[in-house]
């Protein structure tokens, strides 16, 4: 029994139809799902838990966050901070002189109706700990190391089933890929029905109008269908060379053509124009894969046309707002109002960000549960450190994409998925939902299945 592939099915089930997996029910069935498949595997195969070879760019990765998220809960002394970052003791004795001046009499006495408030005997008062760790929400922290540990599992579950061979890989593939194909459906069905309470017709919501599918932010329902429709359009072009009828070939090329179609009109009819960006970079892939395979530099050479054309479209876009509004804009530059080597604790961004607003017009509502840059949050979070584990984890699958694109004449469809979704996430928080994350790192586990870089 393929127990790996099994629970990478039950999971990807899951969480594609949990309403968008970002309540704490969900995602915490999610990591329990992980953690059991993981320990399951590992009591069944004694080479379960060897540290993943296939996979090891993300491995590492992960595993840096893990170090940085231990690091940061370490307690600290608060005699080390006093020589290092007093600004942290500084917080305690404001805050404490800011409860004592809320408590006194000038400030409990109405001045309009000249009444006088009660004091407050027994009332929160901020008192300076012995031990202060890096994180300055350690509880948070906590919680994202836990959830780290958990997609480290799915790594190594991963990993197992692309060791048994691509087969494998394609089955679990195709899964995906009907999951989203299914969500689309389901999704271009809704877009139909005015004046919609009910997400799935199951589960009432006020943003019923705006889900997509399962997913309750359609934003996100559109990045799965960017990510799913590609595995399927490319397990289909792997097999038309195959086909001996010329009648099964048209079929397969006009079932891709629909394929495309129906992601064209849900995207563009979507909430975000981010996300047509696949489609926009799809040509260009063909292009660069032609051209370095075959040889050809014509192709090379429209391509680059191509992309500086689709460059500066998407440069005109962002400012002029149609790919990042108003908001997004000037949140941005407030992550850099002070340098941070290991940051302010992996998932402090929702109770620090606050704090670091320099630049904000009083009257704007401000969003801060996500920066929908995963970038500049991952700065906040894990510091200039984490920028340059994670600008290393680009270069890397940037090169690996050149390969596979020079190697593998059916590639560009996968290639395309990732590197568009690298791009786009500069103004989206992809790697914050579970099936998102989980799609990305299969497209990536079927571009490794196609290398031989051992």
């Amino acid at each position: 029994m393929n127990i790996p592939f099994i629970v990478l099915s039950i999971f990807f089930l899951f969480s594609s139809f949990a309403f968008n997996c970002t309540e704490n029910w969900a995602i915490a069935t999610c990591e329990v799902i992980l953690f059991l498949g993981a320990g399951i595997s590992g009591l069944l195969n004694k080479n379960f838990f060897k540290f993943p070879r296939k996979l090891s760019v993300f491995a590492f990765f992960v595993s840096f966050l893990v170090l940085i998220s231990v690091i940061q809960l370490i307690p600290i002394p608060v005699s080390v901070w006093k020589v290092f970052d007093n600004s942290r003791i500084q917080m305690y004795e404001d805050g404490a002189k800011a409860e004592e001046l809320l408590q006194s009499k000038e400030y409990r006495v109405d001045p309009f109706e000249k009444t006088e408030a009660p004091y407050e005997s027994i009332r929160y008062t901020p008192t300076l700990p012995s031990f202060l760790t890096i994180t300055r929400t350690p509880i948070s922290t906590l919680r994202a190391l836990i959830a780290i540990l958990s997609f480290f599992c799915f790594l190594l579950l991963l990993e197992d089933v692309m060791n048994q061979g691509n087969r494998q890989l394609r089955k679990l593939g195709l899964l995906v890929g009907l999951i989203g194909l299914t969500i689309g459906v389901i999704a271009l069905v809704e877009k139909g029905i005015e004046h919609r309470t009910h997400i799935l017709w199951l589960r009432e919501s006020e943003r019923a109008q705006t889900a997509f599918g399962p997913f309750v932010n359609a934003n996100h329902g559109e990045a799965f269908i960017n990510l799913t429709f590609p595995i399927l359009c490319y397990l289909i072009w792997r097999n038309i060379k195959k086909v001996k009828k010329i009648s099964d070939r048209i079929g397969m090329t006009f079932t891709i053509i629909g394929l495309l179609a129906l992601q064209l009109a849900l995207v563009f009819s979507g909430s975000s124009r981010g996300n047509i960006l696949y489609l926009l970079l799809l040509p260009a892939f063909f292009l660069v894969q032609i051209g370095l395979k075959k040889r050809k530099s014509r192709a090379i050479i429209f391509s680059l046309l191509y992309l500086c054309f689709i460059s500066f479209g998407l440069i005109f876009a962002m400012k002029s707002g149609v790919l990042q509004n108003d908001a997004r804009i000037r949140m941005n530059p407030n992550i850099f109002t002070e340098f941070s080597l290991v940051g302010n604790g992996i998932g402090s961004f929702e109770e620090v960000f606050p704090a670091k607003i320099r630049d904000w017009p009083i009257y704007r509502e401000m969003r801060n549960v996500f920066l929908e840059n995963e970038y500049l949050q991952i700065y906040l979070e894990a510091g200039f450190i984490g920028v340059l584990a994670s600008i290393i984890l680009l270069i890397s699958i940037l090169m690996q994409n050149f390969v596979l694109l020079k190697s593998y004449d059916k590639g560009f469809w996968l290639s395309c998925a990732v590197i568009s979704e690298l791009i786009r996430v500069w103004f989206d928080m992809t790697f914050h939902i579970i099936p998102l994350v989980a799609t990305f790192l299969l497209l990536y586990a079927l571009i490794r299945g196609r290398l031989k870089l051992e």
